[in-house]
Formats: structure tokens, sequence, C-alpha cells
């Protein structure tokens, strides 16, 4: 009988101590924290109190960020997450990052908010294409327009190496040179080259108006055994094709 009261002594005695050991704040993981504990959890200060067993917690202050203005064209305040401190958010104008605007030319991405840009698309000329950049201190988009490489010629375009519809009086090819004033490509002329050689009987007779003028018959040819003998004098040329003078 003193032996059972003995034992049953020893176990009260025994959850006593356990419920003192463990005395305390529950904290949000499950841990038991002591009175007077301080620690921080999802970016607030807690601290166990000792008269309550309650747990009592604040947000844990950040620094001010320092005053800014978003001066540059496209850009607008945005407030985002501190890199070094993730509880703590700032204040910035950061840049797009420029490749961004080749794959999504006219999206709002970022801090660029592009609803306060000013875009002036321009058409572009004949020989010349247009294309899209990002300014160097801002993120607007910036359209202007650059050469193609080709020749222009009568409101059409031609590549390098392409022939060039002219004067009747000269071909033309379009060159890969640049011109520096008009930044097209040079179109490269030259005069056509007429056959003035005639046959034995026959004269190279310019044309006024015309480029290459024609071999004109001005003597009869006789054929003889030993040889061509040319007969000058007022030729006429008959129908069957014979020459007489």
């Amino acid at each position: 009988m003193q032996r059972s009261k003995k034992k049953h002594l020893l176990q009260q005695l025994s959850l006593k101590e356990s419920a003192i050991h463990f005395i305390g704040c529950t904290a949000q993981d499950g841990s038991v924290k002591q009175p007077r504990e301080a620690w921080e959890h999802d970016c607030q200060y807690c601290t166990c109190d000792e008269a309550t067993f309650n747990i009592s917690c604040f947000p844990r202050p950040c620094a001010l960020s320092p005053p800014i203005n978003c001066t540059k064209e496209g850009f607008v305040r945005k407030i985002k997450t501190r890199l070094d401190d993730p509880c703590c958010t700032e204040t910035v104008c950061a840049l797009l990052d420029r490749m961004l605007w080749l794959t999504l030319p006219l999206l709002s991405i970022a801090e660029c908010d592009i609803k306060t840009c000013v875009i002036n698309k321009t058409a572009c000329e004949l020989g010349f294409q247009p294309v899209v950049a990002i300014s160097e201190d801002g993120c607007c988009p910036i359209f202007s327009c650059i050469p193609k490489g080709v020749c222009v010629s009568e409101g059409v375009e031609f590549k390098p190496g392409a022939m060039v519809p002219k004067s009747s009086c000269e071909d033309c090819v379009c060159t890969d040179e640049q011109d520096v004033m008009t930044r097209t490509n040079r179109i490269q002329c030259a005069p056509v080259k007429c056959q003035t050689t005639c046959q034995q009987g026959f004269h190279y007779v310019e044309e006024e108006g015309q480029c290459c003028s024609q071999c004109q018959q001005v003597a009869c040819v006789a054929n003889f055994p030993f040889g061509n003998v040319t007969i000058e004098g007022t030729v006429d040329v008959t129908s069957d094709g014979c020459c007489k003078t």
C-alpha cells in the first residue's frame, strides 16, 4: 500500500516538472518560446509575454526610401521588394531590359510605362526600312528609317547588280556603293556601245536622235574571181536585191 502511494507521488512530481519545463509560448512553427524571449517570423518581431504567455508581434521596421522623381521618358515610380532585404520595399525608376523590346515591342513591362511615351512612327521612303530602338537614357521606343542597300529609280527599287532601265543610249547597273547624300546605292551608267563596223559597200551613217545608227549602202560590190570590186556612184537596190549605179 505504501509502495503504491509512493509511486503515485513520484508520477505527480514528474508531471509538475514537465509542466514547469514547457511553460511558455507556442510559436508559429510549433516551437516553445520562453517568457520574454524574442524572435523574428514572417518579417515581424515577436515576443512571448511572461504574464499571459501570449505572443505579440509587430512589423519589422524598414529604412525609408529616399525621395525619387522619374524624369526620363517612359518611366514611372514603382514599389518593389528590396534585393538585399525581402522584408522591405523601395521606390525605384529602373531601365527596361532592351532585349525585351525586340520581342515585345509595344507592351508595358517592368518599371517602364509605355503609355507615358510619345511615339512617332515614321513612314519610310523607297530604299529605306523602319527599325525600332530604345533611347539611351530612357525606355521608350524610337522609330527610324535605315537604308535597305538598294538603288531607287522611277519609283522602283533595284538590288545591287541589277540592270536599271534609263535612256536608250545608256546601260545602267545598280552598284553596292552608297551615295552619301541620298543614302541609297549609286546607279552607274555607261554609253551604249554601238556597232560601227560595216561590210564592204556600206558606211555607218549617224542619225539625229538615235543612239546607234545603221550601216547604209553607198556603193555596189561586184564579185569577180580575183576579188570584190566596189563600184562607187548613186546606188539603187532593186526589189530582187540587185545593186546598180
